[in-house]
């Protein structure tokens, strides 16, 4: 309880650059019993705007660091992005999404991309390139995408911003796109 009382009061008081406090929480608790939990609670039901990006900052922070907990935990995280309206909380999730990519069977990689597909045209030139992203690693697996996929890729290569294509760039290094090369 102490630790949920704790993740409230950081994430509500979170102004939206100093991540510090996240920091500092998330080291002092994140082995604690209960604490991801009350993270992906926080998350699923922020009760601002600062508590869902502060609470979806925590997840990518721990996500980054462990690709098979984010897996474990696909569905959850992608049940994530249709409260995940402001942009920094969506590309927290999407990031989430892309180390979860191999964590999904066939319908709900067939689903996540639909819900994705809107943010390839987002106004947010990182939340479109990690959009990609995610639907590139999720085709890897789902040739019904692949088409539409492969054009958003194709696009991206030649009238996207920098961030878009250095992502393609990454992919392309990462093995992600060999079933598109």
């Amino acid at each position: 309880m102490a630790v949920r009382s704790t993740l409230l009061h950081t994430c509500s008081t979170f102004n939206g650059k100093d991540t510090l406090p996240l920091e500092a929480l998330a080291l002092e608790h994140e082995g604690d019993a209960g604490y991801l939990d009350a993270v992906f609670g926080v998350a699923e039901k922020p009760a601002s705007e600062m508590e869902s990006i502060a609470a979806t900052w925590l997840l990518l922070r721990r996500f980054r660091k462990d690709a098979d907990g984010a897996q474990a935990h696909a569905d959850r995280l992608a049940g994530l992005l249709p409260g995940a309206v402001h942009h920094d909380a969506r590309l927290h999730v999407i990031q989430c999404l892309d180390r979860a990519a191999g964590g999904f069977n066939a319908p709900a990689r067939t689903r996540l991309a639909k819900t994705l597909r809107p943010d390839l045209e987002h106004d947010r030139p990182f939340v479109r390139a990690w959009a990609l992203s995610v639907l590139a690693r999720l085709a890897m697996d789902t040739p019904t995408i692949r088409g539409w996929v492969g054009e958003a890729i194709e696009d991206a290569e030649e009238n996207g911003k920098a961030s878009l294509k250095a992502r393609v760039r990454q992919l392309r290094c990462a093995g992600a796109l060999e079933w598109y090369d």
